[in-house]
């Protein structure tokens, strides 16, 4: 039976440039500059900068740090499937914004982990997307993730924090947002991919910008701006061409350090520390999402 949530590979992983652990340390270096781009988030909230500019930020700095390299290497674009890197940039650029909105009202580490759910989602969308089947064992082991979802939402009458909630949001909107990269990196060069996703992350978020009230920043609200902005490129950077040989659940699973770097992140600047039902939740949340990895490593065919 083929794998419910395995995405097919651009090309043949024997044929890789270089061994498929490049490929994922490229995902872990992503993995540390979006924990810390959330933490340098927090600093510029915390400094008066609003989700809407930090989001403005980061697609700015990536698009320019891209126009720049495409000036010097003299790379042509060929955009081919635009319909598809048009979502995936739109995609992104929702579950971007969603993140950065919702630390304003979580931990770091409460919206990297929600975050990270979109492993989930993207094993729950590949009926309807890849059109592949799900067992009633994956089924079974993805209400198990739910179950962990729900502990670490941990929601109540009038309780339920509206970060955690984003931060879900933010993990769906993603989960949409790597199946349409793995369409994409199937016909597209990495370089056309970041284009239209820093592209129109820079046209779309620009507006929202233009009545910031710059007059209160201060040079540590800019200087929070910019290196958020420079680490969250980065990371788009490294995420973007470690997924060029990786399936969207394999490439995830590896991702999921970035939950640990930010709650080591947040503990030690933040002071945050993870409450009993989060450190149950996220170890039940991972392990489905390992056990689904690990089923379709099992089933890949050879």
């Amino acid at each position: 039976m083929k794998p419910a949530v395995e995405i097919p590979l651009p090309q043949d992983e024997s044929c890789t440039r270089y061994p498929v652990w490049v490929y994922h340390s490229q995902i872990i270096v992503s993995a540390f500059c979006f924990a810390l781009s959330t933490l340098l988030a927090k600093f510029a909230q915390n400094d008066g900068a609003s989700s809407s500019m930090i989001t403005f930020m980061r697609f700015a700095i990536g698009l320019g740090g891209l126009l720049g390299y495409m000036g010097i290497r003299q790379t042509k674009i060929e955009p081919r499937n635009p319909i598809v890197l048009i979502l995936r940039g739109v995609f992104n650029l929702i579950a971007v914004f969603l993140f950065y909105y919702a630390i304003e009202f979580t931990t770091i580490t409460n919206a990297n982990l929600l975050n990270m759910t979109y492993p989930v989602f993207v094993a729950m969308l590949s009926p309807i997307f890849l059109r592949e089947h799900v067992s009633l064992r994956e089924w079974k082991v993805l209400a198990i993730a739910c179950a962990g979802i729900f502990l670490i939402i941990n929601p109540s009458f009038g309780h339920t924090n509206i970060g955690d909630l984003i931060g879900l949001g933010a993990g769906f909107t993603g989960a949409l947002a790597i199946i349409m990269l793995c369409f994409a990196r199937q016909s597209n060069h990495t370089v056309t991919v970041l284009l239209f996703l820093f592209g129109l992350g820079t046209l779309l978020t620009w507006p929202a910008v233009l009545n910031e009230h710059y007059e209160k920043y201060t040079p540590a609200t800019w200087i929070f701006l910019l290196t958020c902005g420079i680490t969250g490129a980065i990371g788009q950077f490294a995420i973007t061409t470690g997924f060029k040989y990786l399936s969207a659940v394999a490439g995830s699973i590896t991702g999921m350090s970035r939950v640990v770097i930010a709650a080591i992140l947040g503990l030690i600047f933040l002071a945050e520390i993870p409450t009993w039902n989060v450190v149950i939740g996220s170890g039940i949340l991972f392990g489905a999402i390992f056990w689904l990895t690990m089923f379709s490593q099992k089933n890949k065919p050879t």
